[in-house]
């Protein structure tokens, strides 16, 4: 059977299908930066939720 291999993750691909792992991990690094901030003091810290 013929197939691709992402060269990222590795992962199998059909002819013209597209892998996601870096759509995820792009994803996945919003969401940190969305959550986190840099104090003065270069500590990570949690932003306050606004309800």
């Amino acid at each position: 059977m013929y197939y691709n291999e992402c060269p990222f993750c590795g992962c199998n691909l059909d002819p013209g299908e597209r892998c996601e792992c870096r759509d995820e991990k792009e994803k996945k690094k919003r969401k940190f930066e969305d959550l986190l901030t840099i104090s003065s003091d270069e500590q990570i810290v949690l932003k306050e939720a606004v309800v």
